[in-house]
C-alpha cells in the first residue's frame, strides 16, 4: 500500500473527514479507499460496545478489568506490567479491534489542574 499515491487521490472533503470518524469507533473509509480501522478503548482493559450507536457507553461487553497503572507501576515488576500488556494485546485482538486508545495519565486528575480550577 502506498500512502503517498493513496493520499493525492484522495478529495479535500476525504481527507478533512479523516479527521472525524464514522460512529464514535470507526474510521473514514474514503469511499473504500482506504481500509475502515476499529478502534476501542478503555484505560485497564478493552471496551467495545454489545451495539455501536453513538454516544452510547452504558452497553459494553463483558471484559477484563485490570489493575489501574498507578498500582501495576507499584510492583515495579517490569515483567508482571509486559505480561498484562499481552494480556490486553490478547483481547483486543480476540474482539476484533485494530487499535486500542488508552490513557496513560487522567489531566483532570491531575493536582496543578486542580490548583489552577479552584
Amino acid at each position: 500500500m502506498n500512502i503517498d499515491k493513496i493520499c493525492e487521490q484522495l478529495t479535500i472533503d476525504e481527507k478533512i473527514r479523516l479527521l472525524g470518524g464514522v460512529g464514535d469507533w470507526h474510521t473514514y473509509d474514503c469511499n473504500g479507499k482506504i481500509p475502515s480501522i476499529m478502534m476501542t478503548d478503555g484505560p485497564h482493559g478493552i471496551r467495545k460496545l454489545e451495539q455501536e450507536k453513538v454516544g452510547d457507553i452504558e452497553t459494553s461487553k463483558p471484559a477484563t478489568c485490570f489493575p489501574t497503572a498507578s498500582a501495576i507501576a507499584c510492583s515495579w515488576n517490569p515483567a508482571i506490567v509486559k505480561k498484562m500488556g499481552e494480556a490486553i494485546a490478547n483481547e483486543r485482538s480476540k474482539k476484533r479491534a485494530d487499535i486500542h486508545c488508552a490513557r496513560l495519565r487522567n489531566q483532570y486528575q491531575a493536582f496543578s489542574f486542580m490548583r489552577k480550577k479552584f
